[in-house]
């Protein structure tokens, strides 16, 4: 079996994957890995999966390593819906409770950006999610540059995201991550005066 810390992660993106279909997500690998991206990016890389630019956006080779191994252990499992696409993950509710009871501690601390991260994106195809990621990936990546200047970089790296289409994605990026900081500024100050003291 995988060690205590990959146990824990597996555990998350179970989570994860459980709360995109929820919310009617296809969730193929594609989803889970531009959704796991943005969570990595909203946390402060606390998952320590590695991502880089690949052809459809930010891709975590770590990611699909893990997902492959969730799947031999039959944590989740691929399901056909339809010929035409590619698999569908399902997690498989028979481990649900024992993965939470014994491995949860890091999907509960995830359990907040997780519902975010769901509720931003699940209604989004792949084609989205690319252009978003990617939006991300530029936002992080090169933060002195200019909404316009990170369109036109986008586009040289991915001919076939528009400069139009590219602009419109760092635009929907930056709500989403006004949010989540709202979010955290909100968080903080509800909670008792002591604990937002220096030592």
């Amino acid at each position: 079996m995988p060690e205590q810390n990959n146990l824990e992660r597996h555990t998350l993106i179970y989570e994860l994957i459980k709360t995109l279909r929820e919310k009617d997500n296809w969730c193929g690998e594609t989803h889970v890995q531009k959704t796991t991206y943005f969570l990595e990016e909203l946390t402060g890389h606390k998952l320590s999966y590695r991502f880089v630019l690949y052809k459809h956006g930010p891709y975590s080779f770590e990611l699909s390593e893990d997902l492959s191994t969730m799947d031999a252990y039959r944590f989740v499992e691929d399901e056909i819906a339809h010929p035409a696409y590619g698999p569908r993950l399902k997690p498989n509710r028979e481990v649900e409770q024992m993965l939470r009871t014994n491995f949860g501690r890091l999907a509960t601390e995830f359990s907040c950006p997780i519902e975010f991260v769901a509720e931003k994106l699940s209604g989004y195809g792949v084609a989205t999610l690319e252009r978003l990621a990617t939006a991300l990936y530029f936002t992080k990546h090169s933060p002195e540059q200019e909404g316009v200047e990170k369109a036109k970089k986008i586009n040289r790296v991915k001919p076939h995201i528009s400069e139009a289409l590219a602009l419109q994605a760092l635009k929907q990026v930056n709500q989403i991550l006004e949010e989540w900081n709202n979010i955290q500024i909100r968080g903080l100050s509800s909670k008792p005066a002591h604990t937002l003291r220096p030592p």
